[in-house]
């Protein structure tokens, strides 16, 4: 019950950090954390909320499964971990993540419309 609860509160820090420039994590660690607190988050969320964890899910479960390993037992241990602090310490952190690579795929797009209507002008 005490993660519910939570979750309402973790959830401005996953969609809405302000930490500009943060740190893109590389370890499957970090990753399955944020993978746990995404799920929980999700799992205890009005429909709309859930729908835009959801697409945090997918990111970092992408990541995990990039590396080939059995993330099964580890997600486990994390949710059964995550404490109301650790689960918005993770929100604050992983949603730092997101933004970054959100604003990075941004520049990119912009790059790539750039360059074709480059290539469209006569």
């Amino acid at each position: 019950m005490r993660k519910i609860v939570l979750a309402g509160a973790a959830l401005p820090a996953l969609l809405c950090s302000q930490i500009a420039g943060a740190q893109i994590a590389d370890d499957e660690a970090s990753d399955i954390e944020c993978l746990a607190a995404t799920l929980i988050i999700s799992q205890n969320s009005d429909a709309l909320t859930e729908a835009q964890a959801m697409a945090s899910v997918m990111y970092f479960i992408g990541k995990v499964t990039a590396r080939g390993t059995d993330y099964t037992q580890p997600l486990e241990q994390a949710m059964r971990d995550m404490t109301n602090v650790t689960l918005q310490e993770t929100a604050t952190r992983c949603g730092a993540e997101l933004e970054t690579v959100g604003d990075d795929m941004q520049r990119r797009g912009a790059q790539i419309q750039a360059r074709e209507e480059t290539e469209t002008q006569p």
